[in-house]
This record gives C-alpha cells, sequence and structure tokens, in this order.
C-alpha cells in the first residue's frame, strides 16, 4: 500500500508550484518526482525480496523501454558531454537521470498495480489532478492578466499537453475497464461517465486557450482517430456510440469556436488567434524550420549515436544560418528542437530514435486492440511535433506504459480484483525474511538516499539559493547598486557552493548579470570592479574550460574580457586567441564578431573595430550592435558621411535606436539637410520622446 501511496503523490506533483526555484515549476516538481521514485524503488525492493511475484515481467514493452534508456545512457558516453547529457542543466532539468526515474517508475507500477479496479482508482487520480490544473487555467484564462493561461504547469505548451493526454484518460475511464475495440462490442459504460466526460472537455477547453497551436493540431489528429476507431470498430456499440461522437463532436466545436471567434479583443488578449496562424511566413514557424534544419545537418555528422542528450544546442549553433536574426534577434539559441523526434535524431542518432519510436510500437502492440490507445498515442505523437519531451507530458505517456505492461502485453487481461490475492500467491511462494534480505533493503535504500542527495537535495538547494540570485537579476537597479552586488555575489557564490549539475546554468547567469551591473550601474559602482566583475570572469573561463564546445559561453566570456579590458587595459592575447578559434563552433553566428569589434573599438583599434562591424552587418544588418560599432567608429575618425551610413542602415534594418535626444538629433539633422523628408517625418514619429 505504501508503493501505492507514493504513486498516487507522483501524479499530484504537477500541482506542485513554488517560486523559491528556477524556473520556478520544473525543478520542484522534477526534484519531488524523482524523491518519490527512489523512496518507491527501496518499497518495491523490500515487497520483491518477499514475494519474486512482484518483478518486472518479461515483455516486448519492458525491452522496447529498456533499450531507450540504454541508447540514451550510449549517446551520451559517446557524446560530447557525460555529465552533462545524464544531468541536464537548471533551465530543463531532464537528462538521462531524469528519463532513468521515469523508467524505475514504469516497472514499479506495473509490478504494484496488478488488478483492473486498482488501475481504474490510479488513472482516475491522474485524471482528477489534471481537472485541477485545468480549473485553475480556466481562472486564469477568464480572471488573471496573464495572458496566455499556464496554471501550475508554469508553461501554456506543457500545460496543453498535459492536459489533452489526461482528457483522453478521461476517455479512458467514460468506459471502465474495458476501452472499446475490435474484439468486443464497445461494452459498458463505466459508473461516473458523464462527469469523466466532463473532465475530458474541460482539459480540451483549457488545452485550447493556451494558444498551442501544437495543441489545437493534436486535439483535431485525436478527433479524427477516435472517428476512424468509430467507424472501424463501434459502430455496433450502441452505449459507446454516443460518446464516441460526443467527443469528436465536443472536439470539433471547441477548434470550430476558435476560429469564430478568433479575431475578437477577448481572443488577442490571450493569445488564441496564434493558433491558426500557420503561414510558413509565421516567425515562429520560419525560426523552427531553420532550427531543425540544423539539427539535420547535426545528425549527418553523427547519424549513429548523435551528439549526445542535451546538447542541441551544440549542434543547432554549429549549423546556425546568419539569416536566423531576420526574423528573431532575441531568443536565437534552441536548446530543444521542439520536436522530439527531430530531438532525438540529433542528440541520440539513429539508434535513439529507433529506440524512441520502439517504445511508442511497443505500447501500440500491447494495447492494439484499444481505439482509445491509438488515439493517446496519436495526440503524443503530433504535439511532440511541436513540442519537447518534458515531465508533465512524460507522466501521462508512463501511466499508459505501466498499465500496458500490467496488461501483459495485451495477452492476458488484467486481474478482477478479488482474485489479485489469489494470482500473486500462485505465482510464488513468499521467501522467508532474513538477515540477507535486511542487508540487501539497507543496499537499496542507502543508494537510494545517495541518489537522493546528488541528483536532488543538494541541486535542491543550489537551486534555491540561485533562485534568489536570479531575483537579484530580475530587480537590477531597484536598489543601490552596493547592495545590490553584495547582495547577488552572496547568492551566486552560495549556489556554486554547492557544486551540481546545475552550476553551468548558475555561471552563465552570474556573468549576464555582471554585464547588465555594468551597463546600469557603470564602472564605478562600489563592488563592481574588484569583486563582481573578477568573480564572474573567473566563473565564466570555468564554463569555457568545462564546455568548449557552447558557442555562447565563449561569447558571454568575450564580452566580459572586453568589459574587463575597458577597466584595466590589460590584454591576453591567449584568450584572445581561443575566442578567436570558437567562431568555428559557430560560424555564422554573430555574437563572437560583434564581441570583436567592441574589444577593436576599447582599443582604440578604429578601422579593424569598422570593418568587423561592416563584416557582421553584411551578413545580417538586423543584428544589434554593428551598426552602433560602425557608427562610433565613424564618429571617432571624423567621417560624417561613414556614420551617417551606419546609422542610417541601422535604423532601415532595426539594428540601431536612438539611446538618447543628441543621437536622435543628430540623424534628424542629417535627413533634413539631405533633403530627406520621408525619413525626417517617420523619424520624428517612431521616437516622439526624443523628438516632441
Amino acid at each position: 500500500s505504501s508503493i501505492r501511496w507514493l504513486a498516487y503523490a507522483a501524479l499530484a506533483v504537477p500541482l506542485l508550484f513554488s517560486v523559491y526555484f528556477y524556473p520556478s515549476h520544473i525543478a520542484p516538481q522534477t526534484f519531488l518526482f524523482r524523491i518519490i521514485v527512489e523512496m518507491m524503488v527501496v518499497a518495491w525492493a523490500a515487497l520483491v525480496l518477499k514475494n519474486s511475484s512482484f518483478l518486472p515481467k518479461s515483455s516486448f514493452l519492458a525491452w522496447a523501454f529498456s533499450l531507450f534508456v540504454g541508447a540514451l545512457f550510449l549517446s551520451s558516453f559517446l557524446g560530447m558531454d557525460a555529465y552533462r547529457s545524464f544531468f541536464s542543466d537548471f533551465e530543463r532539468h531532464w537528462g538521462v537521470v531524469t528519463v532513468l526515474h521515469f523508467f524505475l517508475f514504469f516497472l514499479v507500477l506495473s509490478s504494484a498495480f496488478k488488478d483492473a479496479a486498482s488501475w481504474l482508482k490510479f488513472i482516475a487520480v491522474s485524471v482528477g489532478v489534471s481537472a485541477v490544473a485545468a480549473a485553475y487555467g480556466l481562472w486564469q484564462f477568464f480572471f488573471a492578466e496573464v495572458g496566455r493561461a499556464y496554471s501550475t504547469v508554469g508553461n501554456p505548451s506543457f500545460l496543453a499537453s498535459y492536459l489533452l493526454l489526461n482528457a483522453v484518460l478521461a476517455l479512458w475511464l467514460v468506459f471502465g475497464s474495458g476501452l472499446p475495440s475490435h474484439q468486443s462490442n464497445g461494452g459498458r459504460i463505466g459508473r461516473g461517465g458523464w462527469g469523466w466526460g466532463g473532465v475530458a472537455l474541460l482539459n480540451s477547453a483549457v488545452a485550447l486557450s493556451t494558444g498551442t497551436r501544437g495543441a489545437a493540431v493534436a486535439l483535431v489528429a485525436g478527433t479524427l482517430v477516435l472517428l476512424a476507431g468509430y467507424l472501424l470498430f463501434g459502430r455496433k456499440a450502441h452505449e459507446a456510440r454516443k460518446w464516441f461522437l460526443a467527443a469528436a463532436a465536443a472536439g470539433l466545436v471547441l477548434v470550430g469556436a476558435l476560429f469564430v471567434f478568433r479575431e475578437s479583443e477577448f481572443a488577442k488578449q490571450r493569445g488564441l488567434e496564434r493558433i491558426f496562424q500557420v503561414s510558413l511566413s509565421e516567425v515562429t514557424i520560419k525560426t523552427r524550420i531553420l532550427s531543425w534544419r540544423a539539427g539535420w545537418e547535426g545528425f549527418l555528422e553523427k547519424p549513429l549515436t548523435g551528439a549526445g542528450p542535451e546538447h542541441f544546442n551544440v549542434v543547432s549553433n554549429k549549423h546556425f544560418r546568419s539569416d536566423f536574426y531576420t526574423y528573431e534577434t532575441a531568443e536565437t539559441e534552441f536548446d530543444r528542437a521542439h520536436n522530439v523526434f527531430v530531438e532525438q535524431l540529433t542528440t541520440a542518432g539513429i539508434i535513439g530514435l529507433f529506440s524512441y519510436l520502439m517504445l511508442f510500437g511497443a505500447m501500440w502492440w500491447a494495447g492494439r486492440a484499444q481505439v482509445l490507445l491509438w488515439v493517446f498515442l496519436a495526440v503524443y505523437a503530433v504535439q511532440g511535433m511541436f513540442g519537447v519531451d518534458v515531465f508533465t507530458s512524460f507522466l501521462p505517456l508512463v501511466v499508459v506504459a505501466g498499465y500496458l505492461l500490467a496488461r501483459r502485453d495485451g495477452s492476458e487481461p488484467l486481474m478482477d480484483k478479488g482474485d489479485s490475492g489469489k494470482a500473486v500467491k500462485s505465482q510464488n511462494a513468499a521467501s522467508q525474511a532474513g538477515f540477507l534480505d535486511a542487508c540487501a533493503i539497507l543496499v537499496v535504500a542507502a543508494a537510494m538516499a545517495y541518489a537522493a542527495w546528488v541528483v536532488n537535495v543538494k541541486p535542491a538547494l543550489a537551486d534555491m539559493a540561485f533562485s534568489d540570485a536570479h531575483a537579484e537579476f530580475q530587480e537590477l537597479g531597484a536598489r543601490e547598486p552596493q547592495e545590490t552586488i553584495e547582495s547577488a555575489i552572496g547568492h551566486y557564490q552560495k549556489a556554486l557552493g554547492f557544486d551540481t549539475y546545475g552550476r553551468s546554468t548558475i555561471r552563465a547567469s552570474l556573468g549576464r548579470f555582471a554585464l547588465s551591473a555594468f551597463g546600469t550601474f557603470g564602472r564605478d559602482a562600489p563592488g563592481f570592479r574588484d569583486e563582481l566583475l573578477p568573480f564572474a570572469f573567473a566563473e565564466a573561463q570555468k564554463n569555457v574550460a568545462e564546455h568548449p564546445h557552447n558557442y555562447l559561453y565563449h561569447s558571454l566570456l568575450a564580452n566580459l574580457y572586453t568589459v574587463r579590458y575597458l577597466l584595466s587595459e590589460t590584454a591576453d592575447p591567449e584568450l584572445e586567441k581561443s575566442l578567436e578559434d570558437a567562431r568555428a563552433l559557430a560560424p555564422e553566428r554573430l555574437e563572437l564578431p560583434l564581441a570583436s569589434a567592441q574589444l577593436a573599438l576599447a582599443k582604440g583599434d578604429v578601422d579593424a573595430a569598422i570593418a568587423e562591424a561592416e563584416a557582421g552587418s553584411a551578413k545580417n544588418g538586423r543584428f544589434p550592435g554593428f551598426s552602433r560599432v560602425a557608427f562610433l567608429g565613424y564618429s571617432i575618425k571624423g567621417d560624417a558621411e561613414g556614420a551617417f551610413g551606419a546609422f542610417d542602415r541601422g535604423l532601415a534594418q532595426n539594428g540601431i535606436v536612438p539611446l538618447n535626444e543628441r543621437e536622435a538629433r543628430w540623424i534628424l539633422s542629417q535627413y533634413e539637410q539631405r533633403g530627406m523628408s520621408d525619413k525626417a517625418r517617420a523619424l520624428r514619429e517612431r521616437f516622439p520622446e526624443f523628438l516632441q
């Protein structure tokens, strides 16, 4: 019973929300889930020692999941950085370690829940938890000014996937313990059918209210599969027929209603209109296509085992195209492919993708007679084509996989509740608890306790300290410089002191904080020159040393080096050479060339700065920074025509904006002197705060 209660607790984890972690939703949910699983493993080990019938069943599905986990291990050790692949970072808290916990969860579930009634109750808990999350999301949608609803899951897209998958499980409950299939007439409707049907409708509606296009497409795909299943196998199931048709009609009505009201002000405020923005010219679609193309090119370089889990960003940066900046200049790094199949192909190669697809194939084979399983897998696959595997989407998947394994791949039905004890006893006699059993349990408990400390407790403590540091970052400028800098340094030092897998994320944040503090407070802020900058610079160097393939860690170090040079005028030729060499990691990214141009300007090498800036602008003038470097360089040389040309091109390409009234009036005067009245008028309209 303890295992079952822990399993119920695991299902409730998506309701956990805490602002004391970074990111505030993913971190605490992942930590708690992994701790619960580790506790379940200890209890399960004690149970297995008493009765070996609770060992996992050998089946196609069990072997398929094992193969997937094994493929991730293989690609990790043959990839770029096994440590990063295994533990992930503080942005995602995923990696092989979390997938491994899901695998253990899957094994324990299939062994601990042996009868149909217990599985119905277990799935009912999952659906009930999702209904609570949906209800909170509905409240956000109507009454909270949060834009797109995210509920306790913390991300609109993640919430949509979680709710849709549980909506299918709600339909599972509508039909009780037997899903409509081609092996039966669809049977009877389970108790509380209308209530579970209402939850399915609520979940689907809230999923659509998030404005997630992948969720809308997945809902349509699931509805079509449901209709196909009805036409093939459900026409003789008179009681089930109304539920099939009602569910399909509800899905179509929801999507239709959104289409009709998509242009309303209410819909626009909540991001609903974006569901129907599916043109290939739409920014998000263009950037994702570029990311997928980069992933494919990376796969071709290492097709068998891939770059290693958690390394899609390295691949996407290496094969980055500079025309990406034409569509997006702020969020240009894809740490995930936003397509689970491209993600597996790029990071785990053919072996990883094959094992991933085999897992889904094994699930389909295990429950091939069940129409709603087809719907569930279709929804997961379609939303995965536009999203990522995360805790809240993988949890329902593993629940269904555990149920299917408990069914013995469809070869035997689940035991009725009244027969479960008899069936278990008939398989194996309980072993006598003895000294060796007690020792084994202690070993398992010690191993799980150590694992909990290493992968959960230490990272959680570090994450909480990092969250405090991140709060200082977000509120930069709200307090006195000395107080802000001293407080932030303390939090960052505390977070790094735990020496856990999230330190790369912490170091990167520290570097960005130092650069922002320089821009906000200036070079003379107390504590910046002597404490914050050396601290951030040293940690950035450690990040580059530990993760030499990460281009953006090099660019962050380059920016910190430029600031250090401005303050000390101390050059480091060896470091400059390594930063120059790092350009090869991402030949068409422009962060390092911009840093080089800024450093040249700081050194007084104006011609080199201008040449670097002009070359960068030629690749993509929308990338911010090059226009300003060129403008400053020409101004220093006294070349007014060159300065005007750089500023004018930058304005046209959105690569520069006036920083103050002086700059705005200078470019305005240049337009007026040249008789460019249209541009002068456009400039006045664009920057009225400077040109009243």
